[in-house]
């Protein structure tokens, strides 16, 4: 990998700012075997509001965002709702994440979940309509108008990043009958009157309260169209932001990356108002760190002694195997009593091989400690589940996270991984 240990040492120093140093943006961007990766620490590079404010408490923060998208995207035969995603990465860095944790009366399983734009709800949003979530990760919700104009003082197509498929991302304006003009979204308030849920007329407050009419503008249901852009002059499918619904986009034409999953739905937890306290409050693994003392593991993983479960740190590669050395005799206890009252299947909770605690020993070479050649050889015999997104070996007794998933799914047979998946895992051990 190019970017490999150098990179990832100034990447971790890049994020390890100092309590009251000013933040700066830093965004790195590099194509590379069929895909593009963007590193950022979130941080914009253009003004933002300010956070804490009235409706919106959470404090911005460096995050650790790596996300990956295919350089070459393919549509797929069906569109996907962005429902566990984020939409896509600004070329600045910044994630494109439109939903909200706001529905009807607080209930999700409504589906009236309100939308940050529609001027009926008051999130806290800046100049950019981006506000900050729990963990600090600032995001837009709509076209981030400071920043555009300092990309462009005249109408033009401008692209400003690219969604979780790959396929690139313009803001406003796009081409139309040989001209460029503003894009024209497809998309209608309802008419007439909810027929359950908090009632009333369709007035756009809900997201619900949008249909999508083909023809009515000029994008398609993903709010995108194929045509000829500065970077593609040959053409390619590419998506816009509007100054109406969807504003972001709310499906992907393509099939998106696994680097860009929530860690929990879309939108758990509140983004304002006074937020709940404890591990909970955002969801299994939501955007707030757990409540309840914390110990690192290693620089991937994270233990909660309230909830003995192993936390992932968003969106970094892993390839190490947690320091469990560092976890307090009393904690480990505590896992192996947890261990015993949970079943070793379908578990979503941290459930531990009695062995573990007397073995440490993680050293030897990648082949001897898993299996006969690379990817873990052997591994439908030797892995316990012991979360919806982890594995457990209890040859070296090493946490493998398994990729290309879900993180709310439950996690999926080493035999059905692809074998250049599993050399990727082997490769990146090695680094």
């Amino acid at each position: 990998m190019s970017y490999k240990i150098t990179l990832c040492i100034f990447v971790s120093l890049i994020l390890q700012s100092i309590p009251g140093e000013e933040l700066k943006s830093f965004v790195n961007i590099e194509t590379r075997r069929g895909y593009r990766y963007i590193f950022s620490n979130g941080i914009p590079s253009h003004n933002y509001g300010s956070f804490p404010n009235r409706n919106n408490p959470n404090r911005i923060s460096q995050q650790r965002h790596v996300y990956r998208v295919s350089a070459v995207p393919q549509r797929a035969d069906q569109i996907t709702p962005v429902q566990h995603q984020i939409f896509g990465v600004a070329i600045n860095g910044v994630p494109f994440d439109p939903g909200t944790a706001e529905f009807w009366q607080r209930n999700r399983q409504s589906g009236w979940r309100y939308e940050a734009l529609s001027g009926k709800i008051n999130l806290g949003l800046d100049m950019n309509n981006a506000h900050v979530q729990p963990n600090g990760a600032y995001h837009y919700h709509g076209i981030p108008w400071q920043w555009l104009t300092s990309l462009t003082k005249t109408p033009a197509m401008t692209l400003v990043g690219y969604a979780a498929d790959g396929f690139p991302i313009y803001a406003l304006y796009g081409e139309r009958n040989g001209n460029i003009d503003e894009m024209r979204s497809s998309y209608k308030i309802r008419k007439g009157m909810r027929r359950d849920g908090p009632g009333g007329y369709y007035d756009g407050t809900f997201v619900a309260d949008y249909e999508y009419i083909a023809g009515s503008g000029d994008l398609d249901e993903c709010n995108g169209k194929f045509g000829a852009t500065p970077e593609y002059p040959n053409g390619t499918y590419h998506y816009y932001l509007t100054k109406k619904f969807p504003f972001i986009p709310r499906y992907f034409r393509g099939t998106p990356d696994f680097t860009f999953n929530h860690r929990q739905g879309p939108g758990q937890g509140r983004e304002h108002g006074r937020r709940r306290q404890g591990h909970r409050r955002q969801g299994h693994h939501g955007h707030s760190p757990h409540g309840g003392k914390h110990y690192l593991l290693s620089h991937h993983f994270r233990y909660c002694e309230e909830c003995h479960e192993i936390i992932r740190e968003n969106n970094i590669y892993i390839g190490r195997p947690p320091q469990w050395e560092n976890v307090p005799q009393n904690i480990l206890q505590q896992m192996e009593k947890h261990a015993q009252q949970n079943s070793t299947t379908g578990s979503n909770r941290f459930v531990r091989d009695k062995r573990f605690q007397h073995k440490r020993d993680f050293h030897g070479p990648w082949r001897s400690r898993h299996g006969q050649g690379p990817g873990h050889g052997g591994f439908h015999e030797k892995y316990r589940s012991i979360a919806d997104h982890f594995r457990y070996c209890e040859e070296c007794h090493e946490l493998i996270r398994d990729n290309n998933i879900d993180l709310g799914g439950p996690p999926p047979n080493w035999e059905n991984v692809p074998q250049n998946v599993l050399q990727q895992i082997a490769e990146h051990a090695k680094e």
